[in-house]
């Protein structure tokens, strides 16, 4: 076999090697990033209450700020961590 031949061989199995690493290097860096933006971007919880009574009636406003209160000693903020939504 000549020597040319087998210096292409070499050639072509660098260029594959790197060609893998190039690959990997973006797929992983592309994982990353997309990892990375998930993890900024907190999960709104939302409830919704719905009642017989219209919304400006003192049952609800009591319910709802009692509600509100709980949620309050457990950590949640209001338009933060948690929404909630009257029908």
């Amino acid at each position: 076999m000549p020597a040319h031949f087998a210096r292409e061989g070499s050639y072509l199995r660098r260029v594959a090697v790197t060609r893998r690493m190039l690959i990997g290097a973006s797929l992983s860096s592309l994982f990353l990033a997309s990892a990375g933006m998930a993890a900024q971007q907190p999960r709104v919880a939302r409830i919704g209450y719905l009642s017989v009574y219209t919304p400006e009636s003192p049952e609800v406003s009591r319910t709802l700020e009692t509600l509100r209160q709980g949620l309050r000693e457990r950590g949640y903020v209001e338009g933060q961590n948690i929404v909630i939504e009257q029908c």
